[in-house]
């Protein structure tokens, strides 16, 4: 006999992450941006992995360059130094529309910084 379930909310939203195909690594998905984006994307990553839940979107955005994207924290765990570390997916989406997705970890240093692995 099969079982079957229906998760929704923040659960589904993870699993669906979690069951994605590998995607780009975070040097290709930040290809080409320049130094005022790249400042956005690490605000936004500093805030999401600082106060969001799993689960939890943090979106960002750049007037000037018209990159946009978000982030979401999906798991959390204490590393070898004893720091909180967090996996996350990012979506940016480009200016001509397109959306490159990715994988990263991240964690806090000495000084409380977010600093991806």
């Amino acid at each position: 006999m099969s079982r079957s379930f229906l998760l929704v909310g923040p659960a589904a939203f993870i699993v669906l992450l979690l069951t994605l195909p590998a995607v780009a690594d975070q040097r290709n998905i930040h290809a080409g941006m320049d130094p005022d984006t790249h400042r956005e994307i690490d605000t936004a990553m500093q805030i999401a992995l600082e106060t969001h839940l799993s689960g939890r979107s943090r979106q960002w955005s750049s007037a000037k360059s018209n990159y946009s994207g978000r982030l979401t924290p999906v798991r959390t765990w204490r590393g070898r130094s004893g720091h909180f570390c967090r996996a996350f997916v990012e979506i940016v989406r480009l200016p001509s529309g397109v959306e490159r997705n990715g994988r990263a970890r991240a964690c806090r240093n000495d000084a409380g910084i977010w600093v991806r692995i």
